[in-house]
């Protein structure tokens, strides 16, 4: 389509210039061009569509501008101008130079060369407006041929605004992938084939290996053990389209393998209008957690087990003291019974065997106190076999029939100085934890022997002691045995293997306080499948063993023939029964008797008799008021008064609980005849 000019009827002169040519050419073109006509009837011809060329040119939106081979600009648009802020007449006198920042002569003919051989290019450089403010240009350059000359030809598009955009949103993608990366949970995107397509660290770390080595693999390939999981969570999301929150997944890592972990994952799908296209995954290692939840929960069941054990310590205590009050009745009537019966006839025999059953049965709750670590610990130099062999009726019904228990004791065994009933707490724990150990029919040895250490060399298995001369108790199972990481464990407090209900995790540490409190040392030796074996190392004593006195088949009369030289010994028991018996032996053994239930009964007495008391034998825990204040109370009114407190419970149960003072006269129930009047003769200065 040609525009057609209002001077079209104007015949041009040959040779001439094209009327209204000039007005719209720049110089450089329009001395080019007039030589191309050299007919009048060509000139309007090329004017028409100059004209239409030039409302194009100068209406177009972008840019545009021509430059000789020097840099020198040959033509400008109006929206050149308006880009860059120069006028039409400006431009004239300006090069490329002028315009692109940092362009310099030598780089402009670098660029003319490059230019001239690909005959286009697509430059993004920055320009320089009038104001001097920078604006990022895309150049779309064409070389044309104009006038026998070759120019270049650029459409400008200003990109200023497109690229600060870019930046930003760059500069907001690198601070969101910051987080990303930096986030305290693990975070990938997976495609629906469950390929890895972006992970941040943490999340690299869980499985061991970087994040770039998980790009473009699937969860199988990283970790084998928890495709299986994942496909179930991408399947039933690719199902229902709704996401998957707080699904415990439990695998290893390659990091850890055969290390189970547990991750807490929320699965999102990623959706492309209504069309799934991948996967959002944020994970936590919560298996630290989980594990503290566990051993809290365990904690907590230890602390109410060890509660528990603690009640029936009380109880025990408890039930001692009611105990060993009927006992006391019962040895005394029956060692009256038995000086009043014929040696020989079968009453005696009967009354005797009576007599011994309650001896046996005090050195039973005895036992049990020290099990119950309600009994006062009094090291004794003792022999280690007679103390074990005392407990073998006992640990084999502990143990039952199935588990064979099997004593060695070695002759000549050395006196070793610790108390009876720690020794008796060592050896009962490590049988019952070596029948445990067994499952099924199986042998529990019980072994003692000398042993000279020579040295301290110590292994991974094995512990040798200092030089010295030891004793030592062994005590071996055929159980299952341990693995290293649990033998490394044993002794800790409350750390246990079995179920709960079977233990608290108590008896191997109370076991390694007790060797270590008198001096020795534990090795431990354990296979899986062979068995464990526990040497005890106790330091050998120098001295005569402490025998105890034996259990008496008969009272000594001769203690109740005695005279007591008119002493006067109140009693207050609030027992009847070993009240009367109490009163009765004294009686007996020439001791004027004042004799109360009460302490309020006793301090009304005390307060009558018009004589001197000697001494108050006084129960320790009683209603109204303890032993204690009972004697304070009493020895107001006779200052010189002896005092013998006694008591169903242990002695460091009554000083534990402030009842007496650490250095008071103490008389253990039950006791005989003999003890008490050796007790009171004792305590009144006579020598029997």
């Amino acid at each position: 389509m040609a525009v057609r000019s209002d001077r079209q009827n104007e015949k041009p002169v040959p040779g001439s210039t094209p009327s209204g040519l000039a007005d719209f050419l720049p110089d450089p073109l329009f001395d080019s061009s007039k030589q191309l006509f050299t007919r009048a009837e060509d000139a309007q011809r090329v004017l028409d569509e100059l004209q239409f060329i030039k409302a194009v040119v100068e209406t177009m939106g972008d840019a545009m501008l021509w430059a000789a081979e020097e840099g020198r600009l040959i033509y400008t648009n109006e929206a050149a101008h308006t880009l860059l802020g120069y006028r039409r007449d400006e431009f004239k006198t300006m090069s490329v130079l002028d315009l692109v920042i940092d362009m310099d002569a030598a780089t402009w003919s670098v660029w003319w060369r490059a230019l001239r051989a690909t005959r286009s290019a697509r430059w993004d450089v920055p320009y320089r407006r009038k104001d001097g403010a920078t604006l990022q240009i895309d150049s779309q350059i064409q070389i044309v041929e104009f006038g026998g000359s070759e120019v270049a030809c650029a459409i400008l598009r200003d990109l200023t605004e497109q690229k600060q955009a870019t930046q930003t949103i760059q500069e907001q993608l690198a601070e969101i992938l910051t987080y990303y990366d930096s986030a305290s949970v693990g975070l990938a995107v997976l495609n629906t084939d469950l390929r890895y397509l972006r992970i941040n660290r943490l999340f690299a770390a869980m499985n061991g290996i970087t994040a770039e080595e998980h790009i473009g693999k699937t969860v199988a390939e990283v970790a084998p053990n928890l495709a299986g999981q994942a496909r179930q969570l991408a399947t039933a999301i690719l199902a229902t389209g709704e996401p998957i929150s707080d699904i415990e997944i439990v695998g290893e890592t390659l990091a850890e393998p055969g290390v189970l972990h547990t991750w807490r994952e929320h699965w999102c799908p990623i959706k492309r209008g209504s069309t799934i296209i991948g996967f959002s995954v944020m994970a936590e290692d919560i298996t630290e957690r989980k594990q503290a939840a566990a051993e809290r929960e365990r904690l907590l069941a230890d602390l109410a087990q060890a509660q528990k054990m603690e009640v029936v310590g009380r109880l025990a205590g408890g039930i001692a003291h009611d105990f060993n009050n009927m006992l006391a009745a019962m040895m005394l009537r029956t060692e009256m019974a038995l000086e009043m019966a014929e040696a020989g006839t079968p009453l005696h025999s009967n009354l005797a065997a009576v007599y011994s059953t309650a001896q046996r049965s005090a050195a039973l709750i005895k036992q049990l106190l020290g099990y119950a670590r309600k009994q006062k610990i009094v090291p004794k130099v003792i022999d280690l076999n007679a103390a074990i062999a005392e407990m073998l009726p006992m640990l084999r019904r502990l143990i039952g029939e199935e588990v064979t228990l099997a004593w060695f004791p070695a002759a000549g065994l050395w006196p070793v100085k610790m108390d009876a009933s720690q020794v008796d707490q060592i050896v009962t724990n490590l049988c019952v934890n070596g029948r445990d150990a067994i499952d099924g029919v199986g042998t529990v040895s019980v072994a003692t022997a000398n042993v000279t250490a020579h040295g301290s060399e110590r292994t991974p298995e094995a512990a040798t002691p200092v030089a010295g001369d030891y004793v030592t108790l062994t005590v071996t199972d055929t159980g299952g045995g341990m693995a290293p990481e649990v033998l490394a464990r044993i002794f800790e407090p409350f750390y246990t293997t079995k179920e709960v209900g079977r233990g608290i995790g108590l008896g191997l540490a109370v076991v390694d306080g007790i060797v270590q409190q008198n001096g020795g040392q534990i090795e431990v030796t354990s296979r899986l499948g062979f068995g464990t074996t526990f040497t005890l190392y106790l330091p050998r004593h120098v001295a005569a063993v402490e025998t105890p006195a034996a259990l008496a088949t008969a009272p000594r009369t001769q203690a109740l023939l005695q005279p007591s030289r008119g002493r006067t010994v109140l009693v207050v028991e609030d027992e009847e029964s070993v009240l009367d018996m109490a009163a009765e032996v004294l009686r007996r053994a020439g001791y004027t008797v004042l004799a109360a239930l009460r302490p309020s009964e006793a301090m009304r007495i005390a307060g009558e008799h018009a004589a001197p008391i000697d001494l108050l034998l006084t129960d320790v825990i009683m209603p109204e008021m303890n032993g204690a204040e009972l004697a304070s109370q009493i020895m107001q009114e006779w200052p010189t008064l002896s005092v013998i407190f006694m008591s169903g419970y242990p002695a460091d149960h009554v000083l534990n609980r402030g009842a007496l003072a650490d250095d008071a006269n103490f008389l253990g129930k039950p006791f005989t005849v003999q003890r008490l009047i050796d007790r009171v003769s004792a305590v009144l200065g006579r020598v029997v």
